[in-house]
Formats: C-alpha cells, structure tokens, sequence
C-alpha cells in the first residue's frame, strides 16, 4: 500500500507513532511490525492476524521519487493475462523464500516485486508458446530454478523485463566492487536505474538450487507449513 501526499509533517517522529499506534490493532500482529526510517521510501512492515503481509510506503508530495506501484501493477496485470502461469509461479515462489526466511529486503532477501520482475523475465525469454499450446508449470518450475540456481551468473548480468536476452552489466550499468556478486534488476520504469542490490544472494541461489534438486521434498513441506499456518490463523480456526 502507498500513502501519497504526505507533506512536510511526515518524519520519522511520525512514523514512529504510526508504528505505535498499529502494534495496539486488534488486526495486526503487534510483535511484527517494523518501522524502516532510513529506507529511500519509508516503510512500515507489519503482518495481519490473517498472516498476511503488509508494507506501508510514504511518497512525499513534493519529493521526485516516482510512485512506480500502480505502474507496476498494471504492468503485471496485463502480463497475466498473456502469461497465466506468473501467478501460480510467482505465489509458489513467494513461500517457499519466506519459509526459508529469505523474503525480506531489508535484511538482504528477495522481496516480492524484484521476485515478480525476475518470473516475468524468465517467462518472456522462455516461457513462449504456440497457439493453443500449454505449458507444463512443473517444467517451468524447475527451468526457472536451474536458471537462478545454478546457471545464472549474477557477477556479470543483470535482469531486465525487456523480452531480449540478458545484457552484460558493464553493458548498462557500472557496478561497484562490493556489489561485484550481487542481484541486479533494471528498473523498468527507468531503465537507468537498478532497483534492487541483494548481499544474500549466495543464499538465495543455494536455496534454489536445494529446491531444484529436491522439489518434491520441498513443496511437501511448503504445503505443510501452509496447512499449518491456517489452521494457527483465525480464519483457520473458524
């Protein structure tokens, strides 16, 4: 969710209290919220009592910073409606990085929408097909993993949701030495820009390649967890 408009009385003070005044909602998981001041966006994360993830954005009326969410949104709308599979894709994909705490940004993770930009590049370059043809999503699944998993070489490209193939990173963007190995993805509202720069991505490929090599382990236990979370939840015990 992004807050538009804010004026000057917006400062950290102010989200602070915010954050406060969240943590007393009967709706909301007071121990999971999370006021991040110093981010480009400032953002409060929280998670409902449905366990679902929250992130409250603050845009500045007078600030420059695009608003690129509702760009996005729509951006990935149409998509869908070309590519179906993102959804399925991309949900698997959400929890299986977030059972294996590696779904938050802030502390080097993969956070949602680089993850939607990573699945929606991969289907442009390989998930095309012939009229009327469907896809098998299990093949998909692991093309996706082997990809990101193990041939990707993240020291020397960088994601981008342009439908050509990967261009080197010397070709678009200079890249600092200490981020010599990490994730990089055009911004495609301003392709000048990378958006996001991830020091775990070692993990995070270690972590695909473990689901790659043991998918079937690995989605029995993410549909355990699920089952488990709603049952815990107070939806689930409805």
């Amino acid at each position: 969710m992004v807050i538009k408009g804010c004026d000057d009385s917006l400062n950290n003070d102010s989200l602070r209290v915010l954050g406060t005044l969240l943590k007393q909602q009967s709706w909301v998981k007071a121990e999971s919220v999370q006021v991040i001041e110093k981010a480009r966006v400032p953002v409060i994360k929280f998670i409902s009592n449905k366990n679902i993830p929250v992130d409250l954005t603050f845009i500045d009326a007078y600030s420059r910073t695009v608003n690129s969410g509702t760009l996005a949104k729509d951006m990935f709308q149409r998509f869908m409606k070309d590519f179906p599979e993102f959804r399925y894709l991309t949900l698997l994909l959400k929890q299986f990085l977030r059972h294996h705490a590696l779904n938050n940004p802030y502390k080097g993770g993969l956070g949602s929408y680089c993850l939607m930009l990573m699945v929606m590049s991969f289907l442009q370059l390989y998930g095309k097909k012939e009229d009327g043809e469907e896809h098998n999503l299990g093949s998909l699944l692991m093309n996706f993993l082997q990809l990101f998993g193990k041939c990707f070489e993240y020291e020397r490209v960088v994601i981008h949701v342009d439908g050509r193939q990967y261009p080197y990173r010397s070709y678009h963007i200079p890249i600092l030495e200490r981020f010599a190995s990490s994730l990089r993805i055009i911004d495609p509202f301003n392709p000048a820009h990378c958006i996001h720069t991830t020091f775990m991505i070692s993990k995070i490929q270690e972590a695909l390649m473990e689901f790659y090599t043991n998918p079937q382990s690995i989605i029995k236990t993410l549909h355990e967890t699920m089952l488990q979370e709603e049952e815990n939840s107070p939806v689930g015990a409805l």
